[in-house]
């Protein structure tokens, strides 16, 4: 229990071997590297999400703009690739920037008014889900030749994501002043901590991160549809919660989310491949591993 109090990734680390391992032996091709690709491939939109979801909520926050903001990343992609005639490599940092800028505006929102960011990011949500019906209300089609190729590009990308995260994770002190936050948030005022500049970081990686998100959605389906993303806000802190992560921050980090995301991906997965379950049976296993995972950090609430 110490070592998992000390690096809470073991624990997911743990649960997806384990799964991963005996679904070998139930189910051909599970162990092979073509499956591990299109593992991450299938992860690869909920991961980006949750692992800029992760600095806020290691912060003490919460951000439930995440799935409206994959939506109206995505719909802006596709109508800037599909309408204006950009290369979808053009389009792709302008989206991320103005996912990371409207992220900086939510934890400015969160400052000036001190209200909850449960209450600020509610309300980005909607904005972002009423702007991504303006700029579309029906689902663009992407006929680029880029994503015809892009598909198989979405891992790597995902993976080079989750690679910078955890090694910034390691490195950077805007980490340890979240991690500071999340867990005494008064003690790391005291302590000199800047924590506007420490959560407008972090928001600003999680606005990042979805609307990159967002992209990676229209590369995988050569398509952009304001509803998409929706519930997926709750997904990410699933899968945040999975990786060893505190809802009340201070303690996990994104090593723990990428195998959180890995064993929610994976699960999921298996579910598919049991054609007598319905779909149903996903979400309900789910929240019982969630719930699980869950209990054992009651006592340090």
């Amino acid at each position: 229990m110490k070592t998992a109090a000390r690096a809470p990734w073991l624990l997911p680390a743990l649960a997806f071997l384990l799964v991963w391992g005996a679904a070998g032996f139930v189910h051909e091709g599970v162990h092979s590297l073509p499956f591990l690709h299109n593992l991450v491939r299938d992860g690869a939109v909920l991961g980006v999400c949750a692992l800029g979801a992760t600095l806020v909520i290691l912060g003490g926050g919460i951000d439930l703009a995440v799935g409206a903001m994959v939506g109206c990343a995505a719909t802006l992609a596709a109508v800037l690739v599909e309408d204006a005639g950009w290369h979808p490599l053009a389009a792709a940092p302008v989206v991320v920037a103005a996912g990371a800028g409207f992220g900086a505006l939510q934890a400015a929102a969160v400052a000036a008014t001190r209200l909850p960011s449960f209450l600020v990011t509610l309300a980005g949500m909607f904005f972002l889900r009423g702007a991504a019906l303006l700029v579309s209300r029906e689902s663009v089609a992407i006929a680029h030749p880029f994503h015809q190729a892009a598909g198989t590009a979405v891992a790597w990308v995902a993976a080079a994501v989750a690679l910078v995260s955890v090694v910034a994770a390691a490195h950077l002190p805007l980490l340890r002043d979240l991690y500071a936050l999340g867990g005494h948030r008064e003690a790391a005022l005291l302590a000199g901590v800047r924590a506007f500049r420490a959560e407008l970081c972090a928001f600003a990686a999680s606005g990042a991160c979805a609307a990159l998100g967002g992209v990676l959605l229209t590369w995988k389906s050569a398509a952009g549809n304001p509803r998409a993303g929706l519930g997926l806000e709750l997904e990410a802190i699933a899968a945040v919660v999975l990786g060893g992560t505190l809802l009340t921050g201070g303690r996990g980090g994104p090593l723990g989310t990428v195998f959180g995301v890995l064993v929610l991906t994976l699960v999921q997965v298996l579910l598919t491949f049991q054609s007598g379950l319905g779909p149903g049976w996903t979400r309900v296993v789910l929240g019982g591993l969630l719930l699980a995972c869950v209990i054992p950090t009651l006592k340090r609430l």
